[in-house]
């Protein structure tokens, strides 16, 4: 085999070959760290993304043959800003249809990771407590994302980084773990006092005039 300034290639050392393998492994892991370091973080992008699309796309589009509105001089500018949006809970937006295909979901999580998920964990009556609800219903959207994925470690990184939080927060911060023998309706706790939201005027002890605690 000769190169194409006729001079023959150089064949590299068995040295050079192992240390380019090792250095091609240590690429390797690096990519594999960075994706999963960025990976959720991509995940918030993409969302976002998504949400803008929707907006940009509900905005009806003016027809190509109308002709463009001037505004006179004495046309007012607008000036109301649209409503904020509410925060919705997925237990509420969800559709019937969407209710099974979780329910069927967490039932199928429950038979296969028996060693891993006592009764007390996730009981029958885990609809009944809106913040598990929660936690579930994200629970299965990454499971959905990670068997769509063509990594290879996704699966690896759903158990690590999903899976064994989600069962240990529903563990150990749900009152779901008090319905031993019967479903216990979660109590509430007390509600925001929004007296306490009120801005002070600003004083010598603080710049933003936001009202803080004193010893």
């Amino acid at each position: 085999m000769t190169a194409v300034d006729g001079r023959s290639p150089t064949v590299p050392s068995a040295e050079d070959l192992a240390a380019m393998r090792e250095r091609l492994t240590d690429l390797e892991e690096d990519v594999r760290v960075g994706e999963r370091t960025h990976r959720d973080e991509i995940r918030a992008l993409r969302g976002e993304l998504a949400t803008l699309r929707t907006r940009v796309g509900s905005e009806a589009a003016p027809h190509e043959d109308t002709p463009p509105t001037i505004p006179t001089a004495t046309a007012p500018a607008p000036s109301a800003k649209p409503p904020a949006a509410q925060p919705t809970s997925w237990g509420k937006r969800a559709t019937p249809a969407e209710w099974t295909q979780l329910a069927v979901w967490v039932d199928w999580l429950i038979d296969t990771y028996t060693d891993v998920i006592p009764s007390r964990t996730l009981p029958a009556c885990w609809p009944g407590h809106s913040g598990v609800v929660e936690e579930l219903a994200a629970l299965y959207a990454a499971w959905l994302w990670a068997t769509a994925e063509s990594s290879k470690d996704a699966m690896i990184y759903w158990h690590e980084r999903w899976l064994t939080g989600t069962l240990m927060r529903i563990r150990a911060g749900y009152q779901v773990n008090e319905c031993l023998d019967a479903h216990r309706p979660p109590r509430r706790g007390p509600l925001t006092d929004r007296a306490l939201l009120l801005i002070a005027p600003p004083d010598a002890g603080s710049a933003t005039g936001v009202a803080r605690d004193t010893p």
